[in-house]
């Protein structure tokens, strides 16, 4: 079974998704993909999907024009934006973050899980 752990997903296992009354996913040539900059092929053999760089593209979008797209805002932009004007240094400690998510404004406190995640992360 394949590992999706890491956030990427190897293109060998996507295939097009279609719901009725939905536009079909997983549709882009690995040419765009790679424009896109969701690709990673540091293997060869075993191109990879960048799920949140793919979340977060054009690939999402839908296309009324050759000049006009239509994008969703991401739930996330706001929250990220904040955790980057916080970070005042090359890198932060699992508490600031905790800290800048627990302030107004972005409004989620970690759960132990998260916190724990978070924590893994720093070792």
């Amino acid at each position: 079974m394949p590992s999706y752990k890491d956030g990427r997903v190897s293109l060998a296992d996507l295939a097009p998704v279609h719901v009725p009354g939905y536009r079909l996913l997983f549709t882009e040539k690995q040419d765009y993909l790679r424009k896109l900059g969701t690709l990673d092929e540091a293997n060869a053999s075993d191109p990879q999907l960048l799920v949140p760089n793919y979340i977060a593209s054009q690939a999402l979008c839908l296309t009324t024009a050759s000049y006009y797209t239509v994008c969703c805002p991401s739930r996330c932009d706001d929250i990220v934006a904040k955790l980057e004007r916080a970070a005042t240094a090359q890198s932060v400690t699992p508490q600031q973050i905790t800290d800048v998510l627990a302030e107004g404004g972005a409004g989620h406190a970690l759960t132990e899980v998260e916190r724990s995640a978070l924590d893994a992360l720093s070792v």
